[in-house]
Protein backbone atom coordinates (compact mmCIF):
# COMPACT_ATOMS: atom_id res chain seq x y z
CA UNK A 1 0.00 0.00 0.00
CA UNK A 2 1.34 3.53 -1.26
CA UNK A 3 1.90 6.35 1.49
CA UNK A 4 0.17 9.14 1.21
CA UNK A 5 -1.01 12.51 3.12
CA UNK A 6 -4.75 13.25 3.19
CA UNK A 7 -6.34 16.36 3.16
CA UNK A 8 -7.04 16.19 7.22
CA UNK A 9 -3.27 15.60 7.96
CA UNK A 10 -2.81 18.41 5.46
CA UNK A 11 -4.87 20.31 7.15
CA UNK A 12 -3.56 19.94 10.40
CA UNK A 13 0.78 19.93 9.62
CA UNK A 14 -0.65 23.70 8.29
CA UNK A 15 -2.93 24.65 12.03
CA UNK A 16 0.87 23.02 13.61
CA UNK A 17 2.77 25.08 11.44
CA UNK A 18 0.79 28.18 11.88
CA UNK A 19 0.53 28.26 15.55
CA UNK A 20 4.50 27.50 16.18
CA UNK A 21 4.68 30.60 13.76
CA UNK A 22 2.54 32.79 16.07
CA UNK A 23 4.53 30.76 19.20
CA UNK A 24 7.91 32.07 17.86
CA UNK A 25 6.63 35.48 16.33
CA UNK A 26 8.88 37.77 18.96
CA UNK A 27 12.08 35.52 18.50
CA UNK A 28 11.69 36.32 14.35
CA UNK A 29 10.90 39.94 14.68
CA UNK A 30 14.38 40.20 17.31
CA UNK A 31 15.97 38.35 14.07
CA UNK A 32 14.70 40.58 11.85
CA UNK A 33 15.37 43.57 13.76
CA UNK A 34 19.26 43.08 12.68
CA UNK A 35 18.77 44.08 9.06
CA UNK A 36 15.01 44.60 8.54
CA UNK A 37 12.38 46.37 10.83
CA UNK A 38 12.18 44.09 13.18
CA UNK A 39 8.65 43.07 12.05
CA UNK A 40 9.09 39.72 10.40
CA UNK A 41 6.89 37.33 12.98
CA UNK A 42 4.20 39.93 13.56
CA UNK A 43 3.87 40.00 9.54
CA UNK A 44 3.65 36.34 9.46
CA UNK A 45 1.50 35.99 12.83
CA UNK A 46 -1.05 37.92 10.69
CA UNK A 47 -1.10 35.32 8.27
CA UNK A 48 -0.77 32.38 10.61
CA UNK A 49 -4.11 33.50 12.71
CA UNK A 50 -6.09 33.97 9.19
CA UNK A 51 -4.62 30.55 8.63
CA UNK A 52 -6.21 29.26 11.51
CA UNK A 53 -9.49 31.14 10.74
CA UNK A 54 -9.89 29.38 7.39
CA UNK A 55 -9.06 25.66 8.12
CA UNK A 56 -11.65 25.84 10.57
CA UNK A 57 -14.24 27.84 8.61
CA UNK A 58 -13.87 27.28 4.94
CA UNK A 59 -14.96 24.09 4.03
CA UNK A 60 -12.71 22.48 1.00
CA UNK A 61 -12.71 19.58 -0.76
CA UNK A 62 -9.44 18.82 -2.25
CA UNK A 63 -5.64 19.04 -1.27
CA UNK A 64 -5.37 21.80 -4.15
CA UNK A 65 -8.27 24.01 -3.37
CA UNK A 66 -6.76 23.98 0.44
CA UNK A 67 -3.10 25.14 -0.61
CA UNK A 68 -4.82 27.95 -3.01
CA UNK A 69 -6.73 29.19 -0.27
CA UNK A 70 -4.18 29.61 1.89
CA UNK A 71 -1.67 31.03 -0.76
CA UNK A 72 -4.75 33.77 -1.43
CA UNK A 73 -5.05 34.19 2.60
CA UNK A 74 -0.94 34.86 2.47
CA UNK A 75 -0.83 37.17 -0.08
CA UNK A 76 -3.54 39.29 1.31
CA UNK A 77 -2.16 39.17 4.76
CA UNK A 78 1.43 38.88 5.21
CA UNK A 79 3.04 42.27 4.01
CA UNK A 80 6.20 42.44 2.12
CA UNK A 81 8.24 39.92 0.27
CA UNK A 82 7.19 37.29 2.54
CA UNK A 83 3.61 37.45 1.57
CA UNK A 84 4.79 37.38 -2.17
CA UNK A 85 6.73 34.59 -1.55
CA UNK A 86 5.56 32.01 0.69
CA UNK A 87 2.33 32.95 -1.25
CA UNK A 88 3.46 31.55 -4.44
CA UNK A 89 4.68 28.85 -2.06
CA UNK A 90 0.94 27.50 -1.39
CA UNK A 91 -0.27 28.76 -4.58
CA UNK A 92 1.79 26.33 -6.43
CA UNK A 93 1.57 23.02 -4.28
CA UNK A 94 -2.22 23.93 -4.81
CA UNK A 95 -1.64 24.06 -8.58
CA UNK A 96 -0.11 21.24 -8.98
CA UNK A 97 -2.35 19.06 -5.96
CA UNK A 98 -5.21 20.09 -7.88
CA UNK A 99 -8.32 17.73 -7.38
CA UNK A 100 -6.31 15.58 -4.94
CA UNK A 101 -7.62 14.75 -1.76
CA UNK A 102 -4.84 12.70 -0.67
CA UNK A 103 -0.81 13.16 -1.86
CA UNK A 104 2.09 10.40 -2.42
CA UNK A 105 5.44 11.11 -1.97
CA UNK A 106 5.47 11.69 -6.29
CA UNK A 107 2.59 14.33 -6.03
CA UNK A 108 4.43 15.92 -3.08
CA UNK A 109 7.67 16.14 -4.49
CA UNK A 110 6.36 17.25 -7.86
CA UNK A 111 4.21 20.31 -5.99
CA UNK A 112 7.45 21.38 -3.59
CA UNK A 113 9.80 21.45 -6.90
CA UNK A 114 7.48 23.49 -8.98
CA UNK A 115 6.86 25.96 -5.80
CA UNK A 116 10.73 26.01 -5.50
CA UNK A 117 10.89 27.09 -8.95
CA UNK A 118 8.03 30.06 -8.69
CA UNK A 119 9.88 31.30 -5.51
CA UNK A 120 13.36 31.21 -7.65
CA UNK A 121 11.47 33.01 -10.08
CA UNK A 122 9.49 35.55 -8.19
CA UNK A 123 12.43 36.29 -5.62
CA UNK A 124 15.10 36.13 -8.34
CA UNK A 125 17.21 33.72 -5.96
CA UNK A 126 19.24 30.75 -5.89
CA UNK A 127 21.19 28.56 -3.71
CA UNK A 128 23.87 30.13 -1.76
CA UNK A 129 21.92 33.37 -2.00
CA UNK A 130 21.22 33.27 1.58
CA UNK A 131 17.43 33.52 1.80
CA UNK A 132 14.63 31.03 2.29
CA UNK A 133 15.87 29.43 -0.67
CA UNK A 134 18.28 27.87 1.00
CA UNK A 135 16.11 25.84 3.53
CA UNK A 136 13.77 24.92 0.62
CA UNK A 137 16.00 23.96 -1.76
CA UNK A 138 17.80 21.09 -0.10
CA UNK A 139 14.33 19.66 1.15
CA UNK A 140 12.94 19.72 -2.34
CA UNK A 141 16.22 17.68 -3.63
CA UNK A 142 15.19 15.25 -0.85
CA UNK A 143 11.35 14.66 -1.81
CA UNK A 144 12.74 14.24 -5.54
CA UNK A 145 15.46 11.79 -4.68
CA UNK A 146 13.24 9.94 -2.72
CA UNK A 147 10.31 9.70 -5.43
CA UNK A 148 12.80 8.33 -7.58
CA UNK A 149 14.23 5.86 -5.41
CA UNK A 150 10.56 4.81 -3.83
CA UNK A 151 11.58 5.89 -0.44
CA UNK A 152 8.47 5.87 2.29
CA UNK A 153 6.64 9.10 2.21
CA UNK A 154 7.47 8.86 6.11
CA UNK A 155 11.06 8.92 5.78
CA UNK A 156 11.25 11.28 2.62
CA UNK A 157 9.41 13.79 4.99
CA UNK A 158 12.05 13.12 7.92
CA UNK A 159 14.97 14.10 5.79
CA UNK A 160 13.62 16.90 4.12
CA UNK A 161 13.02 18.43 7.32
CA UNK A 162 16.68 17.64 8.59
CA UNK A 163 17.92 19.02 4.73
CA UNK A 164 15.78 22.33 5.04
CA UNK A 165 17.41 22.79 8.92
CA UNK A 166 20.98 21.64 7.78
CA UNK A 167 20.24 24.36 4.59
CA UNK A 168 18.84 27.48 7.04
CA UNK A 169 21.87 26.69 9.56
CA UNK A 170 24.36 26.79 6.72
CA UNK A 171 22.94 30.58 5.84
CA UNK A 172 24.89 31.54 9.01
CA UNK A 173 28.17 31.52 7.05
CA UNK A 174 27.06 32.79 3.58
CA UNK A 175 27.36 36.33 2.72
CA UNK A 176 24.11 37.57 2.21
CA UNK A 177 24.36 38.92 -1.71
CA UNK A 178 20.38 39.88 -2.52
CA UNK A 179 18.24 41.58 0.43
CA UNK A 180 18.61 43.80 2.92
CA UNK A 181 20.82 41.49 4.58
CA UNK A 182 23.80 42.50 2.40
CA UNK A 183 24.00 46.03 3.11
CA UNK A 184 24.66 44.84 6.57
CA UNK A 185 28.24 45.57 8.23
CA UNK A 186 28.82 42.31 9.95
CA UNK A 187 31.76 43.23 11.51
Amino acid sequence: MKETLSLTQVKNWLKIFSVSIITISDELNLLDSATGDGEHGSNLSVGAHSILEYVELVPVETIGQFFEGVGMIIVNSVGGASGALYGTLFLRLGKVSGDKTEMDLQLLSEAFNYARSGISELGRVKAGDKMLFDALNPAVEIFLSGASSGKSLRAAISEARIAADQGRAGTAIMEARIGRGRYRDWE
